[in-house]
């Protein structure tokens, strides 16, 4: 099983710039190979997302103006 904390900082607990996400894993947990290799192939699409999100800076602008 997955799962996440969110830590924030001692300084400005009620600060919102100041979350970090924090994973950890309590359990090992099975998963069907069938799921698991789907996985794996949308991870590819989604890496090349990300990417191209990440390196469109006039898309970032837009999307984030307000």
């Amino acid at each position: 099983m997955f799962s996440g904390n969110i830590v924030r900082s001692s300084k400005k607990p009620a600060s919102h710039d100041a979350v970090v996400h924090v994973p950890f894993t309590l359990f090992p947990s099975p998963v069907l190979r069938s799921r698991f290799e789907e996985a794996c192939t949308v991870q590819t699409d989604f890496n090349l997302l990300i990417h191209r999100v990440a390196n469109d800076p006039n898309f970032l602008e837009h999307c984030l103006q307000r």
